[in-house]
């Protein structure tokens, strides 16, 4: 059920504002999150080495003796932790501001929690395909490169679909004779760019569907909108 509810959250974003207010929004969003999971990933990472004692339940139950362990967290695996929990819920915030009496703070807070679920995704999809890969000096600039790849290839099909959808409405006059057509098209372009990136593997690393649609759905709201029939 994601997909839709993205697929909404970028077709129904208030544009006008979300970019008049970009410069706070990439600055808690993307800058806020990076820093989020630099401390978790080395908070994780430190706190795991230390090999703290964890009672075991399963093996108390089983009738063992031995019923204790050490928890310990590999480097990747504390950043892969770290890119899970570097996401932040913003509905509840956005629930108790009105966008007509704070359009300012309601686009930064919106805007803040789409850059943030961005992010993550990428972070965890970047460190994900690298468990494999044994943590060293060169780990982080890799990561740095890999989640700049997944970024704009999966903003770049976002776009390329985006845009495709508004041309195909725009030139073929027949796709807006029926709005149950009509609607089913565009939908489909945007799940066809989500599955195009959920698709797409590179260097051991999936591309970010949810990052492609978010960005086509936010495309054709504000081109494909204009060449719908009434």
């Amino acid at each position: 059920m994601l997909p839709p509810l993205v697929f909404n959250s970028g077709y129904t974003m208030r544009k006008k504002k979300f970019f008049d207010n970009l410069g706070n929004i990439a600055m808690n969003g993307f800058c806020v999150t990076i820093l989020c999971f630099i401390i978790y990933g080395v908070g994780t990472s430190v706190l795991g080495s230390v090999d703290i004692p964890a009672y075991n339940y399963y093996a108390a139950n089983q009738g063992n003796t031995d019923t204790e362990y050490n928890i310990y967290f590999p480097p990747l695996q504390a950043l892969l932790y770290a890119g899970l929990m570097c996401s932040s819920d913003v509905v509840a915030a956005v629930s108790i501001v009105s966008y007509e009496q704070q359009p300012k703070l309601f686009s930064c807070v919106f805007g803040e929690g789409v850059f943030n679920d961005i992010v993550s995704i990428i972070l965890y999809n970047t460190v994900k395909g690298m468990l494999t890969s044994t943590f060293n000096g060169a780990t982080p600039f890799i990561i740095i490169g890999q989640f700049i790849m997944l970024a704009v290839i999966s903003l770049g099909i976002g776009l390329i679909f985006g845009f495709l959808t508004s041309y195909a409405f725009k030139s073929m006059s027949f796709l807006r004779v029926n709005p149950i057509t009509e609607t089913f098209v565009l939908f489909m372009f945007s799940m066809v760019s989500y599955y195009t990136s959920e698709s797409i593997i590179i260097a051991q690393t999936q591309m970010s569907g949810i990052t492609s649609l978010l960005t086509c759905g936010i495309v054709q709201s504000h081109y494909t909108y204009y060449n719908l029939s009434p």
